[in-house]
């Protein structure tokens, strides 16, 4: 038979067709997708501990930051009511000149600013709150020394009011 088959040749074997191919390609795909799978469930992870810590961070500060506040207030009206002070305007982080009316404070005459001491700088600033400029009460307070002299005459207005009755001399404007 000249151009045809070999009469004794096997024939082919059938393909499987459950085998999509070489195993090496489909292993490949298979693994790629995996792979691409972990990475996004990585990445996707990362972002919601992210924000998640944030958030939780946020609620922390907040909760400390009221505590605080809470603690200082209990502390501030502890040593209120220790000393005898009623609510001056001291607010949770120090003076809040809206608890304070200047005009409820008993003020009487000022006194000399007479030997209060030697310091120059310190003499002028006592005669002008003598003199009725308040915030020169306040500055004196703050510059002078702790001593019996120029700090109690500026804490006391000029001897207006007692000590600690007002924040500020300024308060009395």
């Amino acid at each position: 038979m000249p151009g045809g088959a070999w009469p004794g040749s096997p024939a082919p074997a059938p393909r499987d067709a459950r085998r999509g191919g070489p195993p090496l390609v489909t292993a490949a795909v298979v693994g790629g997708v995996v792979a691409l799978g972990i990475v996004l469930a990585v990445v996707l992870g990362a972002w919601v501990v992210r924000s998640g810590a944030e958030d939780l961070g946020r609620g922390i500060g907040a909760g400390m930051i009221d505590a605080s506040a809470a603690a200082m207030d209990d502390a501030l009206a502890d040593l209120r009511d220790d000393y005898g002070m009623a609510d001056r305007g001291l607010g949770i982080f120090g003076p809040d000149d809206s608890g304070l009316d200047a005009a409820e404070v008993e003020q009487t005459a000022p006194e000399a600013p007479d030997g209060l001491g030697e310091d120059p700088v310190l003499d002028a600033l006592a005669q002008r709150c003598f003199d009725g400029e308040f915030h020169t009460c306040d500055d004196l307070y703050q510059e002078a020394p702790l001593d019996p002299g120029y700090g109690p005459y500026g804490l006391t207005c000029g001897g207006r009011v007692a000590e600690y009755d007002v924040w500020t001399c300024s308060q009395l404007d």
